[in-house]
Formats: structure tokens, sequence, C-alpha cells
């Protein structure tokens, strides 16, 4: 099954049409960037999420491309990348950044 986006609208206008990425590609839009590859399919990051993820900076940050959707969680909400996650915590409204450990 595949993961379905919001209307366009909610995408808002391409800024910056697809392009090659070193693992995928990405388009970015008004209102939110679209991840794609292979390994991970299609994913888009919004909101917070977005400018946390472009501050490390995005698909050649550490974290890899996203794997999932942002999902809510016990206190907030969350979203997978390839190397970790990106979590919202809604009381204390900031986003943070957990790496999956090396083994």
């Amino acid at each position: 099954m595949r993961p379905r986006l919001q209307p366009p609208r909610a995408v808002g206008p391409p800024f910056w049409g697809e392009h090659r990425t070193r693992t995928g590609w990405a388009t970015y839009f008004a209102h939110r960037d679209i991840f794609y590859s292979v390994a991970t399919g299609p994913h888009s990051t919004v909101g917070m999420f977005r400018s946390q993820y472009r501050s490390l900076g995005a698909e050649r940050s550490r974290l890899g491309l996203p794997t999932t959707e942002v999902y809510k969680m016990t206190g907030g909400s969350r979203q997978r990348y390839q190397h970790g996650w990106l979590n919202y915590n809604q009381s204390r409204r900031t986003i943070t950044v957990q790496y999956r450990s090396a083994t």
C-alpha cells in the first residue's frame, strides 16, 4: 500500500523541482519537502520537523532520509529516518534528535 499525501493545497507550489540527492530524489514545496529513494519510498517533512531536518542538513544529515510520515505518540509526535528519529515534545514544544545506536 502506498502512503497518501495530503491534497496539493497542503503541499503548496514547488520552489525547487525534483532533484537528485546522494541516495535518491527530493522536491521542495512551499509547505513541505518530499524525499524519495528505492529503499525508503516517498515521505515528506513538514512544519517543525521540516525546519529541524533542514537545519541538520536534510538528506545529507546523519539521519538519512525519512522512512515514515510524522505520527502521534504519547506526549507528542515523531518521525522516523533511516538512522534515527526526530521527536516533538508537546509540553516543551521542542524537537530533539535521537540517533540509532550502532550495533
